[in-house]
C-alpha cells in the first residue's frame, strides 16, 4: 500500500476583498515528508532549493477567492505574497529570516496568555504521576499541582487485535489542576507514541461532572473539557 504524503503549511494573508486577516492552513501532498506542519521560518525544502509554492485560498469572512503564494528561500518558509504580486518578483529578491520565526512569536504569546502547548523533550519510558505540592514548568511558568489525576482510556477492546491497538496509540496521559498565584489551569501530560516527546498542554481551568478520569484506586466523577483553541 502507498501512503500519501500530507504537509500543511499556516500563515497569515489580508483579504483583499473584505481587508480582514485570515489565517489559512494550506494542504500540499507535493511533499516527501508525511504529516508535517511549516510555519513562517521553517526548513521545507532540505535540497536548498528556492522558488514559489503557490495555491488558492477561500476566505472565511467573505468567501473570495485569493491566490497565494508561500516564498521558499533556500529551503526555507519565508513570507507569503499574493500571486500577482509573486510573479513580478524573482526568487533572488527573497531574504531568509530568523529560524523558527513564527513558532518563537507562538510560543512568546502562548506563555504571555499562560496557555497552549510545548514538548519537555524525547522519553523512552512512560511518564510518571506527579503528586500534590509538587511543580510542574510549562510556558515559562512555575505550576503547583493541586490535584492529580491519570486519564484512562474510555474504549473497551473487544479481541486481541483491538487491545493491541490501543496499546500501540494509547499512552498514559496525567492529566493536574494547578495554580500560579492567582492564575488556575489543567495541564495535561502525555507520551506522543509517534514521536515519543513528552507533550504537554495547558488549558482553562474547566473540570465537569462525568466519569472520565480517576484519581489514583477511587473514582471521582471528574470529566474535564479543552477548548480547541489557544491563542
Amino acid at each position: 500500500m502507498v501512503w500519501d504524503c500530507l504537509i500543511l503549511f499556516y500563515g497569515t494573508y489580508t483579504c483583499p476583498k473584505c481587508g480582514k486577516a485570515v489565517d489559512f492552513e494550506e494542504q500540499s501532498k507535493d511533499y516527501d515528508c508525511c504529516l508535517i506542519d511549516f510555519k513562517l521560518g521553517d526548513l521545507v525544502d532540505r535540497e536548498d532549493a528556492s522558488y514559489f509554492y503557490g495555491f488558492q485560498y477561500e476566505c472565511p469572512f467573505c468567501k473570495a477567492q485569493t491566490d497565494l503564494s508561500i516564498g521558499i528561500k533556500n529551503g526555507q518558509y519565508v513570507g507569503v505574497y499574493y500571486t500577482e504580486d509573486a510573479q513580478k518578483m524573482s526568487v533572488d529578491d527573497l531574504v531568509n529570516i530568523e529560524e523558527g520565526y513564527q513558532r518563537k512569536r507562538d510560543y512568546e504569546e502562548m506563555c504571555r496568555k499562560r496557555l497552549g502547548n510545548e514538548d519537555f523533550g524525547h522519553m523512552t519510558s512512560d511518564v510518571i504521576a506527579l503528586k500534590s505540592g509538587e511543580k510542574i514548568r510549562a510556558l515559562g511558568t512555575e505550576w503547583e499541582v493541586l490535584e492529580s489525576y491519570k486519564e484512562e482510556c474510555a474504549i473497551h477492546p473487544k479481541n486481541e487485535r483491538e487491545l493491541r491497538w490501543i496499546r500501540v496509540l494509547h499512552r498514559p496521559a496525567f492529566v493536574y489542576r494547578v495554580k500560579s498565584t492567582d492564575v488556575y489551569r489543567i495541564i495535561r501530560i502525555c507520551l506522543n507514541p509517534n514521536t515519543l516527546m513528552l507533550h504537554c498542554d495547558v488549558y482553562v481551568d474547566g473540570f465537569d461532572h462525568a466519569d472520565s478520569i480517576s484519581s489514583g484506586d477511587k473514582a471521582t466523577n471528574h470529566s474535564y473539557n479543552l477548548p480547541s483553541g489557544y491563542l
